[in-house]
């Protein structure tokens, strides 16, 4: 979104970027639901979804700042089928496994630990970004501070002509930081994927049971 916001010079139009992954994953996610309440089957769908998002974000590797619009819109379908797929599909398949009585912290957990997951993965994508691109703009004799306020720079080279070497040696910095993090997230969504295969098939036909019952204290 960064080299996007440079291109065409307007935050909105960055924003816009996000459109394809959006347009893809609801329908991803309300499709998949629908097909594994109808045929009571979760299995296929997890592993599906983590090939189809390995494969998506697989593809963000090869953008680099002359990627057409389509393709880059083409890659971002792609993992945004795929994202939708493993939201819906894993929530199902903790509720099938646990017992019955423990579906309401299974889902909690599954909430937890996808929030959980977010605040490690920015931390994690935002520390190889930076030190990727700080190594970089040392290998092109620019200035490593440029990395520490990456956000705040792209103000400057909306300044600069689209011919300027410095502009361009900064993009290319802003590239190879990127690709970095992609690289990390694919190989994270391929062990995902590999962990699917120790998943067993359950039966989601079960009747919810509660231990919990309303009672009335009457003084």
């Amino acid at each position: 979104f960064y080299l996007m916001s440079v291109k065409f010079k307007s935050p909105t139009a960055a924003g816009v970027a996000l459109l394809p992954y959006m347009c893809a994953f609801l329908p991803g996610s309300a499709v998949v639901s629908q097909l594994i309440t109808r045929h009571g089957r979760f299995l296929w769908a997890i592993r599906a979804g983590w090939v189809v998002a390995t494969l998506g974000i697989g593809l963000f590797i090869l953008i680099d700042t002359d990627t057409q619009t389509v393709v880059w819109a083409a890659a971002e379908v792609v993992f945004g089928l795929g994202s939708g797929m493993i939201l819906s599909s894993i929530n199902f398949g903790i509720q099938a496994i646990v017992r019955t009585e423990d579906c309401g912290r299974a889902a909690c957990m599954y909430a937890f630990m996808r929030t959980l997951g977010m605040t490690i993965g920015v931390a994690v994508g935002g520390t190889v970004f930076q030190n990727l691109m700080a190594h970089k703009l040392a290998d092109l004799s620019l200035p490593i501070e440029i990395e520490k306020n990456a956000e705040a720079y792209i103000a400057i080279l909306k300044t600069m002509a689209a011919t300027d070497p410095t502009r361009i040696a900064v993009l290319q910095a802003y590239v190879y930081g990127f690709k970095g993090v992609f690289q990390v997230m694919t190989g994270v969504s391929g062990i995902g994927l590999l962990a699917t295969l120790f998943i067993k098939h359950h039966d989601m036909n079960k009747v919810l049971q509660s231990s919990y019952r309303l009672s009335r204290q009457i003084e």
